[in-house]
């Protein structure tokens, strides 16, 4: 498990480098009110990527890398909560129904129906979502090219190379938004999006073990 674990992550980063600058044009490609709308699509974001890059050098198509390096973390998160809730689950309806003798055997036998495992697939990807969503806001907020631009931090000084570290970006989220704000907005849409996204997959992926002889 944990060189499934290990190369899992590795597969990750390297995924992660290799696809970023896509993401980071995608980003500033939504967020940009630019005048070119009824251009191309593919001629809006060669032009969004010049003006990534005019914000910072070739650099800046890689913003965000390390929160989205340790974003790798939460398909683990959520498979381990999964198979936790799952135990709990069932340990907690077989209990019910069964002496205390008999409550291991039965608990393993126990097959959980298309509805019970939706609702443990969105639950625990909605808790996995919360824990690792202030990595997903910093990845946000690194990658939008806008921020660069006329930040100062409380010195005077620019704040640019301070907009470029995944903590810097949240000081200054937080110290504008609020905690809640700073650290959590948006997250009401990525739960809704995320925790549909995860029940239906992990319903498929239990249905299909139990055909496995």
């Amino acid at each position: 498990m944990a060189e499934d674990l290990a190369a899992g992550a590795l597969s990750g980063v390297v995924n992660n480098f290799c696809t970023l600058p896509f993401d980071v044009i995608a980003t500033n490609n939504q967020v940009r009110n630019l005048r070119h709308n009824k251009r191309g699509f593919y001629a809006q974001y060669v032009d969004t990527a010049k003006l990534v890059r005019e914000s910072g050098g070739i650099t800046s198509f890689w913003r965000g890398l390390l929160p989205s390096c340790l974003l790798v973390v939460n398909p683990a998160v959520n498979f381990a909560l999964f198979e936790q809730l799952k135990v709990i689950y069932v340990s907690s309806v077989v209990a019910k129904s069964v002496p205390r003798g008999n409550l291991t055997g039965s608990a393993s036998a126990h097959k959980l129906t298309a509805l019970e495992v939706f609702l443990i697939g969105a639950t625990s990807k909605a808790i996995a979502t919360t824990i690792s969503y202030p990595l997903i806001r910093a990845k946000i907020l690194m990658m939008d090219s806008r921020r660069q631009k006329c930040l100062k931090t409380s010195d005077g000084t620019s704040a640019d190379e301070q907009l470029h570290s995944m903590l810097g970006v949240l000081y200054e989220a937080v110290s504008a938004e609020g905690i809640i704000g700073g650290l959590y907005k948006g997250l009401g849409a990525q739960l809704s999006r995320s925790t549909l996204a995860a029940a239906i997959m992990f319903t498929t992926r239990e249905k299909l073990l139990g055909f496995r002889v």
